[in-house]
């Protein structure tokens, strides 16, 4: 002892490597000393190694702070450390110009800060407490992360050690400096500083709080877990042990619940637990004050008989009772920030409202409406992480609150502005929904998801959220929805035949099928069969105010498109739609479309509109009243299109054979004055089926073709030999055949006169420069041949030294040599 004192007393000697030799040997002397020894050389050696503190030489004050703290660490509370000279020191140190300028002995100097701010010495600092907070004040500012968390574990230490004296003044002190430590790069920075505000709000004000929660809820976006923990960890502790945690509960829960929905599994499980034992201390305070919880936890109610699947454990009574105690404070801040322009602030709030419905369970049907205009405002987020919390908390809505209490209020919203969004909401809304609860509302939701209004758009969007409310709906009701087949038939239809995109086509089909398998029919064709007719009335009821771009007629279009021999079933009422849609004032683009819609239905009437044999009854009219007003002429493109329609149906008609010649005799020649004028027309589309038609139609009468009809109908198109596309040319010359074919067994002078028009001029074209044209001529020469070869013969004897093709010529007249040959025979 006596030469540890001489090196003690041998401090001030004034080369600083002795001073650095001796304090050296010091600081090992005093490792081996006992408690005893070590608290006799402090009480006569104190203020000797308290100036070690001022040396000139930054080893020697690094040295001596090391010693102390030694020291102070092994000192009872019985024995005086110093703090009225340790303090003052130190805050010279630190807060007065020149300050400490090594960061290492600044670090040591925070460090026996951290000594004597142990409890036992509470009484020795208490005097301090205002130098103390200059300090710290300082110390929070320093650049040496290593020196903020030293003080921020300082402050921990004075809190616990000095407790409400400290935070008199440690409030308006500290804070400032403390939150802008929380943006520090340094997680253990960023930690540190969360535990100390935790501290100094313990025993703080609720004004200290409303300072620091906001900025601590900014912390709960850290991508660090251990910080968010922290976060976690510091409210958990305010909301057990804070005697203001009641007035600030819509402040301090969010801070600690929001943790339940971390991404991090660990800290979830630690939230969690920390939460729950926050609740049960509340419950514990309020079944003293309020007689009705206490019977409610004496007789706690039956746990919800419809609760969502994928939550691991229900909130505890006292986590629910508190939450609901304090939700009409929340709604009002979370509408704000669902609307905040930072995306994590939008994000943790979607959490936060999922978090909250959970614990509101039935209670949130009093907020039924705000917390509707809550989703609406979180569904139309451009972050999917919002929309997805929006969608969950949705679902739990559905679980907890009756159909009755929200369908009002969202079919509203929907009728008044039809959009995605709500209809998002709904199908949430739905997949959470009690199918006892629903059933007795299905015929109200089928009612209004089937106005025109909201399911015809086209707009794949929209096509979409309508799938998944359907898709919902079914799932939870199954079989039970079958009361709503109709609306639902509409509906999915609607998505089948609007979208644009033919993966969601083919998913509305593919719903339909399944729909009609859940509802115990055969087929997709059946539920059609049943559903259509109703449908049609529908249509036929509102489609004089249709137009060429109506969803109406799209939907009328796919609707025959699928429904194949159905259609027969119903046909007065499709073609009573055809009727008034094709009417004289609509406009040209609008009965272009529709005839050829009516075109494809004639192509396969046999199977669509024929299939019960009933089309037989109307064909008259369709012709007359559908077709033949349309085959008119008038000039432009729009007023070509219709007539390319008309005489579409007109050929399609005839091709399908499903008309006799019976039926079409009385009113031939109104068809032929109209066929005839179009053998003319400027398109060579038209010109091509009109010449088809003609064809279609001789194969229909053959030789029953009245012989004025025929031979004035051939002469007008045996002028389309002549015609500029070679198309045209090449079916007048089939027609020209099929129409010999048609002549009558007795040769009138008539029919003499025509064939010696048409003989030479056919004869002209076998020697076309077309090698088709020439082939299709000696076809239809071949063919008078069979039964007026002499003219033929005659007029081949006449013209063919003229012909610079001979090789067809020579095939012909092989051909009537032939010919007279078997007729010698």
């Amino acid at each position: 002892m006596e030469a540890l004192a001489l090196l003690v007393e041998d401090l001030n000697h004034t080369n600083k490597v002795q001073r650095k030799r001796n304090l050296i040997k010091i600081k090992e002397t005093l490792e081996k000393l006992d408690d005893d020894n070590l608290e006799e050389l402090w009480s006569h050696h104190q203020r000797e190694l308290f100036k070690t503190l001022e040396d000139e030489s930054e080893r020697c004050r690094e040295i001596g702070g090391e010693i102390l703290i030694l020291v102070l660490s092994r000192t009872s509370s019985n024995l005086d450390p110093g703090a009225n000279v340790l303090i003052p020191r130190i805050k010279i140190s630190i807060t007065v110009d020149p300050f400490e300028p090594s960061e290492e002995v600044r670090l040591i100097l925070v460090q026996i800060l951290t000594q004597l701010s142990q409890k036992r010495f509470e009484g020795q600092i208490r005097p301090f407490l205002d130098d103390l907070m200059k300090i710290l004040q300082q110390l929070l500012l320093d650049a040496f992360p290593q020196i903020k968390i030293q003080a921020s574990q300082v402050i921990q230490d004075l809190s616990n050690a000095l407790n409400a004296d400290f935070h008199l003044n440690a409030g308006s002190a500290l804070l400032p400096n403390l939150i802008k430590n929380l943006n520090h790069q340094q997680q253990k920075v960023r930690i540190a500083t969360i535990k100390a505000i935790g501290c100094v709000c313990q025993h703080g004000s609720s004004e200290d709080f409303k300072q620091a929660a906001p900025q601590l809820a900014q912390r709960l976006f850290d991508p660090i877990p251990g910080v968010r923990m922290a976060v976690g960890e510091v409210s958990g502790s305010l909301a057990v042990n804070w005697n203001f945690r009641h007035v600030n509960a819509p402040l301090l829960l969010p801070l600690l619940i929001t943790g339940l929905e971390d991404e991090y599994q660990d800290n979830r499980h630690r939230v969690r637990v920390l939460w729950e034992i926050a609740g049960e201390q509340w419950l514990r305070e309020e079944v003293v004050r309020d007689k009705r919880i206490k019977e409610a936890v004496d007789f706690p109610s039956e746990a919800p008989r419809h609760y969502p699947a994928n939550v691991e454990r229900r909130p505890s009574f006292g986590c629910r009772l508190w939450i609901s105690r304090n939700f009409y404070k929340l709604k009002e801040a979370l509408a704000h920030d669902l609307k905040d322009w930072l995306v994590e602030t939008r994000v943790k709030t979607a959490q936060l409202l999922y978090i909250l419905i959970l614990h509101m369970e039935s209670e949130i049907v009093a907020f039924a409406e705000n917390v509707l205009n809550l989703f609406t405002t979180g569904i139309r987020d451009i972050e999917s992480p919002v929309q997805d919390y929006i969608c969950r908390s949705a679902k739990l809505f559905g679980y907890f609150v009756p159909p009755r209490h929200w369908l009002s209020l969202v079919s509203a919203r929907i009728q008044e502005d039809p959009n995605v969004h709500d209809l998002r909401v709904l199908s949430c809304i739905l997949s959470g929904s009690d199918p006892v609860l629903l059933e007795g509302h299905l015929e109200d939701l089928g009612l209004f998801l089937q106005e025109d209004n909201i399911c015809l758009k086209m707009d794949d969007l929209h096509q979409k959220a309508m799938l998944d409310v359907s898709n919902s709906l079914i799932s939870v009701c199954q079989h039970k929805s079958s009361n709503i087949q109709s609306q639902l038939f509409k509906i999915l239809f609607c998505v089948h035949s609007l979208a644009q995109d033919e993966a969601l086509k083919a998913s509305g089909k593919e719903f339909l099928v399944h729909l009609a398998s859940l509802f115990g029919h055969d087929s997709l064709q059946t539920l059609i069969k049943l559903e259509m007719g109703p449908l049609l009335k529908q249509f036929r009821s509102n489609c004089s105010n249709w137009g060429s771009t109506s969803y109406e007629l799209t939907m009328f279009t796919h609707l025959l498109a699928e429904a194949q021999s159905n259609s027969g079933y119903y046909t007065e009422d499709i073609l009573a739609i055809f009727k008034t849609t094709l009417k004289d004032d609509n406009l040209p683009e609008m009965k272009s479309r529709i005839l050829l819609c009516l075109a494809k239905q004639m192509k396969n009437c046999q199977e669509t509109l024929n299939s019960q044999k009933q089309f037989q009854n109307y064909s008259k009219t369709v012709i007359t009243t559908l077709v033949l007003p349309h085959l008119e002429w008038h000039a432009g493109q729009k007023a070509q299109a219709v007539r390319l329609g008309a005489i579409s149906v007109l050929w399609s008609i005839f091709v399908s054979k499903v008309v006799d010649h019976t039926r079409l005799e009385p009113i031939l020649s109104s068809i032929l004055l109209h066929m005839n004028k179009l053998v003319e027309d400027n398109s060579d589309q038209i010109r091509s089926l009109v010449l088809k038609a003609f064809y279609e139609l001789l194969d229909i009468f053959g030789r029953q073709f009245p012989e004025d009809n025929l031979l004035k109908t051939l002469s007008i198109i045996d002028e389309r030999l002549n015609d500029v596309s070679d198309e045209v040319r090449l079916i007048a010359l089939e027609v020209l055949q099929k129409g010999s074919e048609s002549f009558q067994e007795t040769q009138s002078q008539k029919l003499l006169e025509y064939l010696s028009h048409l003989i030479p001029k056919l004869l002209i074209h076998m020697d076309d420069d077309n090698a088709k044209i020439r082939g299709a001529s000696l076809d239809s020469l071949k063919l008078l041949c069979r039964r007026f070869s002499v003219p033929v013969k005659s007029v081949v004897a006449e013209k063919s030294a003229q012909h610079k093709h001979q090789m067809e010529v020579t095939t012909l007249l092989e051909h009537l040599s032939s010919l007279s040959m078997n007729n010698d025979v």
